[in-house]
């Protein structure tokens, strides 16, 4: 896969998502899935998976209804799900459509750290939405880059056990040019701890525990491997990901590509 395979699955995930907006903006695919908790951030989490635009913005006004004046808590979810429609956004229109929604996110995440320093995940997600935006709006570099080094510094010293905050490290990590620091090599590892620890986490307590990341983890992970040619690894990763979650529509585009024949 190394020499062509990458581009054609990333047009690949383009082509669908494009396509599934066409036919009604992204509308939910439909497949048998696990009986969930009707929380907004369940509902959040399955709309995601599902690439269901209209569910994840309904999740979102829900989770933003719960409270007056939103608490740390509160703007750290509506952050998170800001990102996930950023990245459903970029699929279908580009960084025009994700900046807008990045921005959004990095607002909430930074009023939430404002709120709660100690608030570790909100820090970890508050360093990688910040970066990507500072990527996406070179214009706002010197105002968002000097957040991410203070914004991983909090999130690995209050919450380092936190899966989603090594989730989010691997993924920096992985994507980050290797003149700045980064490793594909290291990602991977970082990944694997991340699943481990997804893997012993306790089952939430309260309707505004976190409940995203373990299926995603896996479905990133295979597409971290499908980008570095190792399609066996992808195919092992993204079936882990289905069988968390069969109703994961992007694992289940990604298996498709990796385990396509090879040129």
């Amino acid at each position: 896969m190394a020499g062509g395979a990458a581009p054609r699955y990333r047009d690949a995930m383009r082509t669908i998502l494009v396509a599934l907006a066409v036919a009604g903006c992204a509308a939910p695919i439909q497949q048998p899935i696990q009986k969930s908790n009707p929380s907004a951030l369940a509902a959040a989490l399955d709309a995601d998976l599902r690439a269901d635009w209209d569910a994840l913005l309904a999740a979102r006004r829900a989770v933003a209804a719960r409270e007056a004046q939103p608490s740390a808590t509160v703007l750290y979810h509506l952050g998170y799900i800001d990102w996930r429609l950023s990245s459903l956004a970029y699929m279908v229109t580009g960084t025009p459509g994700q900046a807008a929604l990045t921005a959004r996110a990095v607002d909430e995440l930074r009023r939430a750290v404002d709120l709660s320093p100690t608030l570790g995940e909100a820090q970890a997600l508050l360093a990688v939405c910040a970066a990507i935006l500072a990527n996406i709006d070179r214009s706002r570099m010197d105002e968002l880059m000097p957040l991410v080094k203070p914004a991983w510094t909090a999130a690995l010293g209050d919450a380092a056990d936190s899966p989603r905050v090594q989730l989010l490290r691997a993924m920096s990590e992985f994507w980050m040019p290797p003149q700045a620091g980064g490793s594909r090599e290291r990602g991977v590892d970082r990944w694997k701890n991340a699943i481990a620890l997804f893997e012993r986490e306790r089952p939430p307590a309260g309707e505004l525990a976190p409940i995203w990341g373990h299926a995603e983890a896996w479905a990133w992970l295979g597409g971290a491997y499908l980008m570095m040619g190792r399609t066996a690894d992808a195919a092992d990763a993204l079936r882990h990901a289905l069988a968390l979650r069969p109703d994961f529509w992007w694992a289940k585009i990604a298996l498709a590509q990796a385990n396509a024949p090879q040129p």
